[in-house]
């Protein structure tokens, strides 16, 4: 799944313990795709902690360029 990194800083900021994950069925999400901007320490620990099992990769890809790069 990709989601940006802005995205994921809000959920952080609403729901820090993870409560949303634990009730939320995950176990057919195998990798996270940050995009748009780098992740930031601080979230990308979060999201270890909270999806100890999902590969976390930090492309740091401008979405607006997604296309015309990879076309």
């Amino acid at each position: 799944m990709y989601v940006n990194t802005t995205t994921l800083r809000e959920v952080k900021k609403h729901d820090y313990d993870g409560e949303l994950v634990k009730s939320s069925d995950i176990s057919s999400l195998k990798t996270l795709c940050l995009v748009g901007e780098r992740g930031d320490a601080d979230t990308v620990n979060w999201l270890h902690e909270h999806l100890p099992d999902v590969i976390i990769n930090d492309t740091y890809f401008c979405t607006e360029a997604a296309w015309p790069m990879c076309g």
